[in-house]
């Protein structure tokens, strides 16, 4: 036999005249033990088993795929199957000879620092790289209504770099990103969440800006006034936030007692004189310009006189105690009064039940040019079921003004 392994007999290795005995075989030209293979192995059978050359087993190594049974060499060694993935490896010291996963790849992975790939012992055709919620820097932040982005691995092995932007509705409470609308109590206005509910320049989700009669903010509409303070001297502000004159006390027994001049021209529910000599005056007490005041002076009509006067006929309760006052001007002609006249009668006529009115003088002689307030407590007589009150000029030379007048249960109650 030539180039392989021979028998025991014969002339091996072509040659005659060599006889080999027991163990040996004839191999050029002398004897060579069984189990060696004549003339050594090579090419796709380089292995010599037993005396005959055979191809490499799995795990030997190996420099081409002809030398393995498997006809494969991987990674220098016979491997079971082709494997050249960037994850996997055939010489691995626990299962050389076999294609498996490894951690280990066959060129670096891409990427730096916390975004780098790596194998990760499972995927054997490619590195493994971090997700893109990886961070790899600063957080995300949001402040002064700019938020800058977290750094975070862009799953191909880099770092992305932080961006920022302004946030247009403010930073979110509960994250630190933009939010997406106002906070509650704002609107957009001007390219910015502003309050909406209580100021003058941008009032309600439409951004008004209040102003003229209504140029108040109250919870995002266009008020009047919000407080007293907000209206004119004398005015108060309603519940409905308009600007108006002080309102009487309910419990005051007089209607109009501040002489509303959209009742009667001043004078509704009073009984006045003439015109002459009893007249609505704008001059007010609290200086409102929504009310007036009862102007009264002497007046001399041809051979008649008018001292100035006027009256109304209030319900009372019979032995109640009541607060009586007023406020007054006068010249130094003469001194204002109010007076009380008790009655059963609904109408205040018939005689009194009292045979001296209850007048209330201002208690002051002479000229009293700012408005001043006079007050006095009674309790009405048995009987009483009305009153009849007259203010007017004493003696009748001069002239004087009367306003919030009050008969009530409540002390200086206008």
């Amino acid at each position: 036999m030539s180039g392989g392994g021979g028998n025991g007999g014969g002339s091996p290795g072509g040659q005659t005249g060599i006889v080999c005995t027991g163990m040996t075989k004839a191999c050029n030209g002398g004897c060579v033990p069984n189990a060696t293979c004549c003339g050594g192995c090579t090419g796709n059978t380089p292995v010599c088993s037993n005396g005959t050359c055979v191809a490499r087993s799995g795990g030997d190594t190996c420099v081409a795929g002809t030398e393995c049974a498997t006809g494969v060499c991987a990674d220098g060694i016979c491997c079971n199957v082709a494997c050249g993935g960037q994850c996997e490896a055939c010489n691995s010291a626990s299962a050389k000879g076999t294609c498996v996963a490894v951690t280990t790849p066959r060129t670096a992975c891409t990427g730096t620092g916390t975004c780098a790939g790596h194998c990760d012992g499972s995927n054997r055709a490619a590195c493994v790289y971090p997700a893109t919620t990886v961070s790899c820097g600063a957080a995300a932040s949001c402040a002064s209504s700019n938020a800058t982005t977290a750094a975070l691995c862009n799953g191909a092995g880099v770092c992305t770099a932080p961006t920022s932007m302004a946030c247009t509705y403010g930073c979110r409470t509960d994250a630190p990103t933009c939010d997406t609308t106002c906070p509650s109590g704002q609107a957009l206005c001007g390219g910015s969440c502003v309050d909406v509910l209580s100021t003058a320049a941008h009032c309600g989700n439409s951004c008004t800006a209040c102003q003229g009669t209504t140029a108040k903010c109250l919870s995002g509409s266009c008020v009047q006034c919000v407080t007293g303070n907000d209206c004119s001297t004398g005015q108060v502000c309603t519940i409905n936030h308009a600007c108006q004159c002080r309102p009487p006390s309910p419990t005051n027994a007089i209607l109009n007692p501040g002489f509303d001049p959209s009742l009667g021209g001043g004078f509704g529910n009073w009984t006045p004189s003439t015109t002459y000599a009893t007249t609505f005056s704008t001059d007010d007490a609290d200086g409102c310009s929504g009310s007036g005041s009862a102007h009264v002076a002497f007046a001399a009509m041809g051979m008649n006189k008018d001292f100035g006067k006027f009256s109304q006929c209030v319900p009372l309760s019979s032995g109640t105690t009541y607060y009586f006052g007023y406020k007054f001007k006068q010249d130094d002609g003469d001194t204002n009064v109010c007076e009380l006249w008790f009655y059963t009668d609904l109408l205040c006529a018939g005689s009194p039940i009292n045979t001296d009115a209850v007048q209330l003088p201002s208690g002051l002689s002479g000229a009293v040019t700012a408005w001043t307030a006079t007050s006095t407590q009674i309790s009405t007589p048995a009987g009483t079921g009305r009153a009849q009150i007259t203010c007017r000029m004493l003696f009748g030379a001069g002239s004087g003004a009367f306003d919030q007048i009050y008969l009530n249960s409540a002390a200086n109650s206008y």
